[in-house]
Order: structure tokens, then sequence, then C-alpha cells
């Protein structure tokens, strides 16, 4: 008796990929996650992640999704091996402007030299190789599957399955083909923890997040960047420089 065939492909075993595998296999369809690549040499292996904070407005659907996210991954937090923390830090902003909700303001004496405002909140921060090697063991876990394989063509899959995601991230540009996919670029190093104990961050103070312009804190102005995430790993991750450019990926 022959395989039987898959409800639907996911390509790409990003985190993205990975995250709707695990949604659409844990909904009970058959789940082919086919990728060129393992999930630990994709561009989501090598991000930061701090989940939240949610700037917008309570009945935005953009900030319904924010806020969902956010009170997941918070959740994740309790559930060991899946890279997911949570830490109080602070946000500064060298402009005054709207705070999201349920945040508790800097005191004066709090804010770094040259900062017009600031707030502490409790925020999940996601060691994305683990949050990855998780999703793995959960799509599999649910029947999923995953095939290591050079995708050809959309057209050629969507002949092996009913329904077809493309979640193939920086590889739709060929894929698709679409030529207007660009990376997009933050540059960040990974250096041993010198006893920070916060994770801090910046916003734009006009009600968005903002890593590339004015943005900056005191435990990283000296690198001159725009972020600094003291994780609980030992590390502490630096950025951000935010570049339109081809896709760069230094060995470690």
């Amino acid at each position: 008796m022959g395989e039987r065939r898959p409800d639907v492909i996911v390509v790409g075993a990003g985190v993205i990929g990975l995250t709707m595998g695990v949604c659409l296999a844990e909904l009970g369809l058959r789940v082919k996650l086919r990728t060129r690549v393992a999930s630990s040499a994709t561009t989501s292996a090598v991000a930061s992640a701090m989940i939240g904070p949610s700037f917008a407005p309570a009945d935005d659907p953009v900030g319904v999704r924010e806020r969902v996210g956010i009170e997941e991954f918070t959740q994740l937090a309790a559930v060991e091996g899946t890279g997911v923390v949570l830490r109080r830090g602070r946000l500064v902003s060298r402009q005054a402007g709207p705070l999201p909700p349920g945040v508790e303001l800097c005191a004066p004496g709090e804010l770094p030299t040259g900062f017009a405002a600031g707030f502490w909140a409790r925020l999940p921060l996601v060691d994305m190789p683990i949050y990855l090697d998780y999703l793995v063991r959960r799509l599999t876990a649910a029947g999923g599957q995953i095939e290591l394989a050079q995708v050809g063509s959309l057209a050629e899959l969507a002949e092996q399955a009913p329904l077809l995601v493309n979640c193939a991230g920086l590889g739709a540009r060929e894929l698709v083909p679409d030529p207007s996919v660009r990376a997009v670029r933050g540059q960040q190093v990974i250096v041993d923890n010198p006893m920070l104990l916060l994770s801090s961050g910046g916003w734009n103070g006009k009600g968005g997040e903002d890593l590339a312009g004015d943005v900056a804190l005191e435990a990283a102005d000296r690198f001159g960047l725009g972020l600094a995430v003291a994780d609980a790993f030992g590390e502490v991750v630096l950025g951000a420089l935010v570049a339109v450019q081809a896709h760069e990926r230094d060995a470690p």
C-alpha cells in the first residue's frame, strides 16, 4: 500500500513554516513540510526574538493578533524545552509618544541621559534555535512529516496535495518568482553576558518599534547599537542596524 497523499504541503522550515505546519497537523490534517534546508540553517535560526509590546489600539486587527502572540508565548515560557523565558526590561525613546497599555512608566531617574520617555515591561524572549527544535518535535508528534529536498516550483507541489502553503521566506524570490522580495538584515552581535540582568530595547516615541533610527539605550550606547537583550542563556544580543540588501549569513 502506497504512502497516503498529504492534505497540505507547507513550503519552508523557518518559524512561519513550522508554525503553520504545527497548527494544521494539530487540527488533524496530514501535513508534509518541504524544505531545502533544515530549520537550523534558516534565517529564523539566527533571529533575536522579543515578543511585544503591542502599540496598536485594542480594536485594531493587528493589535489583536499581536496580543494573542504575546499571550501564547507567555504561556510557552512555562513549558520546558521551548526556549522561551519571561524577562522584565526597559524600553526607552528620545521622543515622548504614545505608550502601550498596561506598562510601568520609568521614573525620571531611571531614564538614560538624553532620553525623554521610557517604560518597563515583562515580555517573552525566545532563543530561536531551541524554539525551532521544539516546533519540529511538536510537528512530528502531531503526525507531520519533514522532507528535505529542493523545491523546483510551486506548480509541481500543487499536484501533490490539494492545499499548498508557501512559507519560503527569502526563497520566494526565486521560487514564485518574485524579484521584489529583498532581505532586510538586522545586524547583531552575540557576546557573553557581562552581568546584565535586564533586557532592554527601544521604540520611536510614535507608537511603534524602530530599531534603526534614534533608538538607543544605556547598555548598548558604547557599542553604537540600538538593542541589548540579556537572555537566560548566558549571552547578550546586541543590535540592530536595518539594511535592505542581499541576504548574508556569517558563519559562527
